[in-house]
C-alpha cells in the first residue's frame, strides 16, 4: 500500500498546470466502516452488550388482532426485536453479559404527513407525523440501573424499502395501519440502539464519509488528479477493518496534502479552493487519528480558508461534526469507570442509604494487612455522607467473629484494593481550581486515594477518581520520591516546562514531548509516556 500511495502522491505533485483556470472543490460520499471509540467512557471495560426490545401490553393490544392471545403476542414481539437486532449484529445472547439494554416502546400513533410536500415524494417513501414515547432502561450484570430516560419519539419518521420488516410479529397484526406502526416503532427502536450502543461500545460503525476533490481535475488540473484515487485507496483500507488505531495508517496521506499546502503553484492559480482540499482533507484523516490537538489546528485553518455565504462556512461546517465526536469521548476519557459487577458482595439497604459490598482489604500504615468487604455508600436525597474524603468504611470480622462496618481514617491508610483494582494513599496540596472539587482546606496538604493505573520499577501512574465526585487527575511518582507530580501551582502554569524538566532522564520521552507526540488530555497518552519511560 505505502508504495501505491508514493506513487499516487507523486502524480499529485510532479505535474504543474500551466492553465489559468478557477478551481471548484466538490465533495464525494463514500460508505465504511470506522472503528470509534465509545463516547461515555465510563462505560469502556464494558464489552458484552445484551439488546432486548418489549412493548407496552396495551400498545400490543391495539395493533394485534383479537384472536391472539395478548401475552403471547408480547413474546412474539419480543422474540421478533431479537431477531432484528442479531441482523445487526448486536448481541442478544444473555450468556457472559456485561450490560442490559432495554428499550420499552410505551405508546405511539401516526397519521399520514400533510405537509408541504403532501404524503412524502416519489422516491423518498412515506411520511408519517409520529407521536409515541420510549423509556430505555441500561442495567449492569448485576440488574442494576445505571440509567433510565424517556425517549419522545421523532415529529415525523419517513418509512423505505430500506425500512421492510417480515417477522413473526407480522402475522399477528390486525391491519395495514397496525403493519406501518409496527415498522415505524421498529426503525425508532434500532436507532434508539444504535445511537446507544455509540455511546457504550467501542466498535465498528458504518459512516456516511465526505471526501472533498479538485472538479474535473483529469481535464484541467492533471496536478490534483491523484486525490481521486487517494480517496479511493483510503476508503478500501477502512473496509479492510484491520486496524482499530489509524494513526499509522493516515501518515502517507497527511504528508500528501501537508505537500499540496506547500506546494507553489503558478501565479494566476486560485488558491483558496487548494487550501480548502488540503485542509478538509487533513481534518478528515485526524479525526481518525483522534488527533484532536492537530484536528484543531486544521479547523481553523479551515475556517480562515472557506467561502462565507450567507454567514454560513459549508467547508468548515461540514467538518464541524468530526470535532464534536472526539469531544464527547475525550470528556470521559479520564473518567471514573464503572465496573463490570458493582458488587462481588451483598446490597444492603440501610435507613438512610445503600450499600454496595465488594470483597478487598486495607494495608495500614502500621504495617497491618486487614481482609473484609470494601463499603461503598449511597445516601438517600440530599443527606450528606460526613465521613467522605475523611474514612475509607470495610466490614470486617472483629476478634468475637461477628461481622462489623468500621471506619478507617484516610490518614492511617496505606493502600486498600477491591474489584481488582488498587488504590494508594498520597498527599499533595491542591491547586484552587482542584480544590474545589476535592477540598476546600487549601492550607495544607492532604491525604487522597488514588488508584495505581499504571504500576512499573521506573514510575507509577496514579489516577484521583475514588468517590462520587473526583477529579480524575493524573499524577505519577518514581521509586524514592515522597511527593506525587503533575500537581501543584508550578504544574498548572509551566506543565511543558515540568514535565521535560522531570523526564529529562529519558531521551525517547523527551523527544517525544518536544513534538507533541502525547495526548495528556487522556489516560492513554499518559499510559503510552509511562510505557516509553519504563523501556
Amino acid at each position: 500500500m505505502k508504495k501505491q500511495l508514493v506513487l499516487l502522491a507523486a502524480g499529485a505533485l510532479a505535474l504543474v498546470s500551466q492553465q489559468g483556470l478557477s478551481q471548484t472543490v466538490t465533495y464525494v460520499n463514500y460508505k465504511a466502516p470506522v472503528f470509534r471509540h465509545a463516547t461515555d467512557q465510563r462505560f469502556s471495560n464494558h464489552r458484552q452488550i445484551f439488546f432486548m426490545a418489549d412493548i407496552n401490553p396495551a400498545l400490543c393490544n391495539q395493533i394485534v388482532s383479537s384472536a391472539i392471545k395478548k401475552d403471547s403476542a408480547q413474546a412474539i414481539f419480543q422474540r421478533a426485536a431479537a431477531e432484528e437486532f442479531e441482523k445487526l449484529k448486536y448481541s442478544t445472547v444473555k450468556d457472559s453479559l456485561d450490560m442490559s439494554v432495554a428499550i420499552m416502546v410505551r405508546d405511539l400513533d401516526i397519521t399520514p404527513y400533510q405537509g408541504a410536500g403532501g404524503l412524502g415524494s416519489f422516491n423518498t417513501g412515506t411520511t408519517y407525523t409520529v407521536n409515541g414515547n420510549v423509556t430505555e432502561y441500561v442495567f449492569n450484570k448485576s440488574g442494576e440501573p445505571y440509567v433510565q430516560r424517556n425517549i419522545k419519539l421523532p415529529g415525523t419518521v419517513t418509512l423505505t424499502e430500506a425500512d421492510a420488516i417480515v417477522t413473526p410479529f407480522n402475522k399477528v397484526l390486525a391491519n395495514n395501519k397496525s403493519v406501518d406502526m409496527y415498522r415505524v416503532m421498529m426503525k425508532c427502536v434500532k436507532q434508539i440502539a444504535l445511537e446507544r450502543k455509540k455511546v457504550l461500545a467501542d466498535d465498528f460503525y458504518e459512516e456516511e464519509i465526505s471526501l472533498p476533490i479538485i472538479y474535473r481535475a483529469k481535464k484541467k488540473y492533471p496536478e490534483f488528479a491523484a486525490i481521486d484515487s487517494l480517496n479511493e485507496v483510503l476508503i478500501n483500507e477502512l473496509k479492510k477493518k484491520d486496524t482499530k488505531d489509524y494513526t499509522a495508517l493516515v501518515k502517507p496521506y497527511e504528508k500528501t496534502y501537508q505537500q499540496m499546502l506547500q506546494q507553489e503553484y503558478p501565479k494566476d492559480y486560485n488558491l483558496k479552493p487548494i487550501k480548502i482540499t488540503a485542509y478538509s482533507q487533513l481534518a478528515y484523516l485526524y479525526y481518525l487519528a483522534s488527533d484532536t490537538v492537530n484536528l484543531k489546528i486544521t479547523m481553523d485553518s479551515l475556517y480562515a480558508n472557506s467561502y462565507k455565504f450567507l454567514g454560513a462556512r459549508t467547508d468548515y461546517d461540514a467538518r464541524g461534526p468530526l470535532m464534536k465526536t472526539l469531544t464527547g469521548y475525550y470528556a470521559s476519557a479520564n473518567a471514573r469507570k464503572y465496573p463490570l459487577d458493582s458488587t462481588t458482595g451483598q446490597v444492603r439497604d440501610k435507613m438512610f442509604s445503600t450499600q454496595k459490598l465488594a470483597e478487598g482489604w486495607i494495608l495500614l500504615t502500621e504495617g497491618d494487612t486487614i481482609k473484609g468487604h470494601h463499603i461503598e455508600e449511597k445516601f438517600a436525597g440530599s443527606i450528606l455522607n460526613l465521613d467522605a474524603g475523611i474514612y475509607i468504611k470495610y466490614e470486617i470480622t472483629n476478634e468475637k467473629g461477628k461481622q462489623v462496618e468500621k471506619s478507617y481514617k484516610i490518614n492511617n491508610i496505606k493502600s486498600f484494593g477491591y474489584l481488582n483494582r488498587l488504590f494508594e494513599v498520597h498527599k499533595f496540596k491542591p491547586t484552587f481550581l482542584q480544590s474545589k472539587a476535592l477540598s476546600f482546606d487549601m492550607l495544607k496538604a492532604k491525604s487522597y486515594p488514588v488508584e495505581v493505573i499504571y504500576n512499573s520499577p521506573k514510575i507509577k501512574i496514579l489516577k484521583e477518581n475514588y468517590g462520587d465526585e473526583p477529579t480524575n487527575m493524573i499524577l505519577f511518582i518514581r521509586p524514592g520520591e515522597t511527593e506525587v507530580a503533575n500537581q501543584g501551582r508550578d504544574w498548572e502554569k509551566k506543565k511543558d516546562e515540568m514535565l521535560k524538566e522531570y523526564f529529562k532522564d529519558s531521551p525517547a520521552v523527551l523527544s517525544k514531548l518536544t513534538s507533541n507526540s502525547y495526548d495528556l488530555k487522556t489516560e492513554k497518552g499518559y499510559l503510552q509516556l509511562a510505557q516509553d519511560y519504563s523501556k
